[in-house]
């Protein structure tokens, strides 16, 4: 019996939890929102290892069982299955946590009054200002670390 890749066995896992909490979150409160929540989250679960487990199986079938353990998506090289080994770990930034700062800010000003969004402008310029320059010296890291591996 083949391994199950631990992509698709968290997805069977959250599926799980999500059916199960539901099944009992209504048995003890009868309460509709909370409980159909619950479930359409197991069901939706399921339905992501359902597409994984066919994406994976369908690959095994093409390009036989050997085949199964590349990547899902064509082009990319992979760990495991649905893995890609490639990469950086990208270097850690307060900016996106800034930026979402300046997006609670324009959220709130809804209910307050528009002074939040002059009070968001700041975060959210200097947060996606420093989240796109990240982005961007993180693309070309990995360029130059694509440019020196083919070499």
């Amino acid at each position: 019996m083949p391994r199950i890749p631990e992509e698709i066995a968290f997805w069977l896992r959250s599926a799980a939890f999500g059916l199960l909490i539901g099944g009992v979150y209504w048995y003890l409160t009868y309460e509709w929102a909370g409980s159909i929540l619950l479930v359409l989250f197991g069901v939706a679960s399921a339905g992501a290892a359902a597409v994984l487990g066919y994406l994976v199986r369908r690959r095994a079938h093409e390009h036989g069982p050997e085949g199964a353990g590349e990547a899902v998506v064509p082009g990319m090289r992979a760990e495991g299955p649905l893995g890609d080994d490639r990469g950086r770990l990208p270097d850690g930034s307060t900016a996106p946590f800034v930026f979402g700062v300046g997006l609670l800010l324009v959220v709130l000003s809804l209910p307050f009054g528009g002074w939040f969004i002059l009070a968001a402008l700041v975060p959210l310029v200097l947060g996606g200002w420093g989240w796109l320059a990240l982005a961007t010296a993180e693309l070309d890291a990995t360029g130059r670390a694509d440019d020196a591996a083919e070499r």
